[in-house]
């Protein structure tokens, strides 16, 4: 378990990365603005992607990195419409654009393990 817990598996990094970012910034934008569905929003993506971590972490590497693609894909798609609507590159743009690179990691590891 102490090795698992301190050195995941290579490939969970950045689902695990992208979970942690995800869950401060859900936190964050409830406490400064009181909103809801951020926080839940932000809390099931965080959440989704740290299944795909744990998924990876224990070998489970196909189905991982599907659901860390899934999970980014939809994230990207909708942070990119908010960021499209609102004109803001912060927080939507940059929650897109990370949502983006995520899935396209998990995208080009997914086909790896198929």
């Amino acid at each position: 378990m102490y090795d698992t817990v301190m050195n995941p598996r290579r490939s969970a990094h950045a689902s695990f990365t992208l979970a942690a970012v995800l869950g401060l910034g859900a936190i964050a934008a409830y406490t400064r603005r009181g909103s809801m569905p951020s926080l839940l929003g932000g809390l099931g993506s965080s959440t989704a992607m740290l299944g795909s971590g744990v998924l990876i972490d224990n070998g489970y590497d196909l189905e991982g990195h599907g659901v860390g693609l899934a999970a980014s894909t939809v994230l990207a798609g909708g942070m990119g419409l908010r960021a499209a609507r609102t004109g803001l590159a912060s927080p939507a743009g940059a929650i897109a654009l990370l949502s983006a690179l995520s899935a396209a990691y998990h995208g080009k590891k997914f086909n790896d393990w198929r």
